[in-house]
């Protein structure tokens, strides 16, 4: 009898552990989410796929937020929002879920970077079935845009639509001593490279004044990009048409170069003219590539 006792107690035990490692299976759910970042140059949004575990249905918009904050953890991809950014909250409204973040997400470093973790965040919880639009605060407070509007009726962004930013122009002063920014707003769709619509502009820029920073006439032939050294190939107007001058030459050449290297991907320039590296001009080797030009910068923008 005694045997028989222990044997039903130990089997009561396993039937016991046995059932609440069911319950506790049947709790857990696991499921595939996308996890929304930007292309390494911050001009495309990609997306990638990564299971997430969890309990309580509520538990998931916290636990994806995480992952994205995380990182993507892949050569294609970069971060969007600032790695030391914290949850501080995340609750859901019906169909809106409400997030508050630290100070840190505001750390964008420019405006692209601002788009980017806006679109990645307000992406990646709107997968959700349930959820149509997220609300965002930091730290209780509302997040203001460039253009001056709250992040608080954010809804699924459409990765193929322009995305409108505001960049930085390096043009001369005034006295033609020092280059001063100017800022400038373009439109740049998705996969396009940001280098390439940043010249495009101060082009237009420079056609609009009589100071022929960039000659009348110059058009963009070639622009292509390795690593962080981007090769632009101009038609042959770049040089005819250009007033001369050692100011002038440099003017010209470190309005290109200043602007194009204060992309966060972008470090060196090299010039080519009808496909051809010379040293065209009298006073610039042309043959040389060109890095960012602090000295030449006016004192207020450094």
């Amino acid at each position: 009898m005694k045997k028989l006792r222990l044997f039903i107690v130990f089997m009561l035990s396993v039937f016991i552990l046995t059932s609440c490692n069911m319950n506790q299976e049947k709790q857990m759910k696991t499921r595939e989410i996308k996890l929304f970042y930007p292309n390494n140059d911050g001009t495309e949004i990609l997306w990638m796929t990564r299971p997430i575990d969890y309990i309580e249905e509520d538990e998931k918009y916290d636990i994806a937020l995480n992952t994205l904050i995380n990182g993507p953890y892949s050569l294609d991809m970069s971060r969007a929002i600032n790695e030391k950014t914290k949850i501080n909250s995340i609750k859901k409204d019906k169909e809106k879920i409400i997030v508050d973040l630290s100070k840190d997400f505001l750390k964008f470093g420019n405006n692209l970077n601002e788009i980017n973790a806006i679109v990645t965040l307000t992406n990646t919880l709107t997968q959700f079935e349930e959820i149509d639009e997220v609300k965002l605060t930091v730290d209780s407070k509302k997040v203001i845009s460039s253009k001056g509007i709250a992040y608080e009726n954010l809804v699924k962004f459409d990765l193929n639509e322009e995305k409108e930013l505001i960049i930085d122009l390096y043009i001369p002063n005034e006295n033609y001593t020092k280059l001063m920014t100017k800022k400038e707003s373009i439109k740049i769709k998705s996969g396009e490279p940001l280098g390439f619509k940043v010249l495009e502009k101060l082009i237009e820029v420079s056609n609009n004044d009589d100071k022929n920073l960039i000659p009348k006439g110059t058009k963009i032939l070639g622009y292509k990009q390795n690593n962080k050294i981007v090769t632009i190939n101009f038609n042959k107007e770049f040089v005819d048409n250009h007033n001369g001058g050692n100011t002038g030459e440099m003017m010209s050449i470190y309005s290109i170069v200043n602007t194009l290297c204060s992309l966060d991907t972008i470090e060196e320039i090299v010039f080519e003219v009808e496909g051809e590296k010379k040293e065209y001009y009298k006073h610039i080797d042309l043959s040389k590539s060109f890095k960012l030009n602090q000295e030449l910068i006016e004192e207020k923008n450094k």
